[in-house]
């Protein structure tokens, strides 16, 4: 009886012990420690959700085969972006979505007729509330906004934050991607997207590179 007894626990305990093995992760280099894929969150409104297009059309999706395929190394890119998202509601839900493991952060704001019709003040606020945010969870990862307005519209007050919370700004000619009107009147379409996807792959591609490195 007691023999019986032991070997029912020793089945058990195998048994245990194999179903608390951990999945496996990418490996770089043979020997190497593993790593998990490189992962970009992308926060943003209309234009980062893709609003009336498929997501999988939206730039962050297009954004994460364009990097994968130019380092030919795993890359996540998620789309946190929902219809209508505006600096401080973005700045409300932040925490929740900072509760996952992430290696970069890309935030494309401003866009709603909420966010244009703040004064510069209050815009600022918003914005270094959003940086003090996820500089206290995350002090040493990438930080870059895609900034939705014409160059002449930055405001002075982002060098400052610029600086004080080591952010990045993406500027691109918008004329060359969107035509001769502003970035935020309409909705984005599906080449458009793949444009802004092309370039922002352009200016981001380093990071994942040193990450695997």
């Amino acid at each position: 009886m007691n023999r019986i007894l032991l070997l029912g626990l020793l089945i058990i305990g195998i048994s245990a012990s194999c179903g608390q093995q951990e999945p496996q992760s990418v490996t770089t280099t043979e020997g190497a420690a593993p790593l998990r894929p490189w992962k970009l969150i992308c926060l943003g409104g209309s234009s980062t959700i893709g609003e009336n297009i498929s997501p999988t059309q939206a730039y962050p999706a297009q954004l994460a085969g364009a990097l994968q395929n130019t380092i030919e190394q795993p890359v996540k890119v998620v789309n946190a972006g929902i219809l209508g998202e505006t600096i401080e509601g973005a700045g409300l839900r932040l925490s929740w979505i900072l509760q996952q493991r992430l290696d970069a952060f890309l935030l494309a704001l401003g866009e709603e007729e909420v966010d244009q019709a703040l004064s510069q003040e209050e815009a600022r606020q918003m914005w270094e509330s959003i940086f003090q945010t996820l500089r206290g969870a995350y002090p040493q990862i990438p930080v870059f906004v895609l900034h939705l307005q014409s160059a002449d519209q930055l405001p002075a007050w982002w060098s400052a934050l610029q600086a004080s919370y080591e952010v990045t700004i993406l500027q691109p000619d918008w004329r060359t991607i969107i035509g001769n009107r502003q970035p935020t009147t309409e909705p984005w379409t599906e080449e458009q997207q793949a444009t802004v996807a092309e370039w922002l792959a352009e200016q981001l591609e380093e990071w994942p590179v040193q990450y695997y490195q």
